[in-house]
């Protein structure tokens, strides 16, 4: 019996059994849906541009977040690329989130909330692999980084927008 893959299972479950409350989260007291159809378009997203930055197969990418709606879309896209989810636990400590992100060799990771945010870029220093930071819903106060070469590095798309893209 054949099984198939994660990405394969995700993308027949939202074919086969199209859902108006694919995933549920609360927010200000406020229960809010996210459709299957717009969950497989945020995760298409993310994924292509997982392999836009140079993720490969087997490659790791780093995951720091809470439980949210993110974190889901995000692990789905790391597969769907082909990459292997490194989750770090919200609360880690920084040194033990240094050790398990450089252990892996993890070149991008994930982050959502600007907690998460700050105590990623202050492990940054000792991440000389870590090429690429992608950030969620860290807030309106973060502006786009530029590195050296004039490339945006990191940037935070508050939720209002998040449809638009």
């Amino acid at each position: 019996m054949t099984y198939g893959t994660l990405p394969s299972r995700f993308l027949n479950a939202i074919d086969s059994l199209p859902n108006p409350r694919a995933q549920m989260f609360r927010r200000d007291q406020v229960w809010h849906a996210i459709s299957s159809a717009e969950l497989l378009r945020r995760v298409a997203g993310l994924s292509m541009a997982f392999v836009e930055l140079g993720v490969k197969p087997g490659d790791r990418v780093g995951l720091f977040a809470t439980n949210r709606p993110e974190w889901h879309t995000a692990d789905f896209a790391i597969t769907g690329a082909g990459g292997i989810t490194v989750p770090v636990y919200f609360n880690e400590s920084p040194d033990r989130m240094t050790y398990i992100l450089a252990h892996a060799g993890t070149k991008v990771v994930v982050v959502c909330g600007a907690p998460q945010l700050e105590k990623l870029l202050a492990c940054r220093p000792r991440l000389p692999e870590l090429e690429h930071i992608i950030v969620a819903d860290a807030g309106p106060e973060l502006h786009p980084t530029f590195n050296e070469a004039g490339e945006r590095v990191m940037v935070s798309i508050p939720e209002s927008e998040r449809s638009t893209i």
